[in-house]
């Protein structure tokens, strides 16, 4: 079953999508050789639809989690007792970042050469490997990452049978738990069987929302995926807040945009505001956090603020 949007083509479209894929998947003995085909298929309509992702959706039948076409924002989720930017670890705080997105731009954001990687989260999750071995240290002292690998976009398909698969990632970061003040885990866009792992193991969810109108209107399906995770696979989980990014005052849709999300959700919005700053895309481009490629720059000034906000909002 999948919610579309009525009164389209978006339904059929997606329907040919999803036939598609099922076909390869029939057709292949190996479903791991196959995937980049799937992958391709499934990408050509999400540009044709406009689609970011997928959100999960609760079948009325028979209660069962299926997914559905989203359009929405990533979210990024942490693990008590903190949580964690790289602006937490210049704070003196000791911080693990997950990788859980198969681009795995934290990894490469973080100067880790995804090609010489030989243990990643793909390998904790599929293959039962120690978290603690795929452990990287960073360039900023009290900072280290499991690094992502492109083979992660296969691991969604591979843990489909495996047992407890939703709380995979959980089991895998607890005996990291009590070693660190903040786990961060950054998730992809699409809310697929990675991503609820993330909930699953997470005490609380960072909403970044893009200072755009199609942000916006993610919001109301995320926030009914983590309704569905609470109901069903961790009631602790909580809003830890929404955070506006790329924001530019000069423009007058993103001042509307912040005041369209701070009105109904008020103190769940961060104060501190992620600007728009040439200075993030140059920083990952070179492989450094922004606090070290230019510490005087909007963007790492931006996110030393966040760090210290979310500090202070957990003490």
């Amino acid at each position: 079953m999948f919610e579309t949007e009525k009164g389209s083509n978006r339904e059929e479209n997606y329907r040919h999508m999803a036939e598609a894929a099922k076909i390869m998947l029939e057709e292949e003995t190996n479903i791991i050789a196959n995937l980049a085909n799937i992958s391709a298929v499934i990408n050509a309509y999400m540009d044709r639809l406009n689609w970011v992702g997928f959100y999960l959706i609760e079948d009325a039948e028979n209660g069962e989690l299926v997914l559905g076409p989203f359009q929405g924002m990533p979210a990024c989720v942490r693990i008590k007792p903190g949580k964690g930017v790289c602006g937490a670890a210049v704070l003196e705080k000791k911080v693990l970042v997950v990788d859980a997105d198969p681009q795995a731009n934290a990894s490469s954001g973080l100067g880790i050469d995804i090609r010489e990687v030989e243990l990643s989260i793909y390998e904790c999750l599929v293959n039962g490997d120690e978290a603690a071995k795929a452990v990287v240290p960073t360039e900023i002292d009290r900072l280290e990452i499991i690094p992502s690998h492109i083979d992660l976009v296969g691991a969604e398909i591979e843990m489909l049978n495996m047992p407890n698969r939703e709380r995979i990632l959980k089991q895998v970061l607890l005996p990291l738990k009590d070693q660190y003040d903040y786990i961060l885990i950054d998730c992809s866009p699409s809310l697929g069987l990675i991503t609820v792992n993330a909930l699953t193991a997470a005490d609380s969810v960072l909403i970044p929302v893009q200072c755009e109108y199609f942000a916006l209107e993610g919001i109301s399906k995320l926030l009914n995926t983590i309704k569905i995770i609470k109901s069903k696979l961790n009631p602790d989980l909580e809003i830890e807040g929404f955070l506006l990014t790329m924001y530019d005052s000069r423009l007058r849709l993103a001042n509307q945009i912040y005041e369209e999300v701070k009105r109904p959700f008020q103190d769940l919005v961060f104060d501190t505001v992620i600007q728009r700053n040439v200075k993030l895309s140059e920083a990952s481009s070179y492989g450094k956090p922004v606090v070290l490629y230019d510490a005087e720059s909007k963007g790492a000034l931006n996110h030393m603020q966040l760090a210290k906000e979310l500090i202070t909002k957990n003490n």
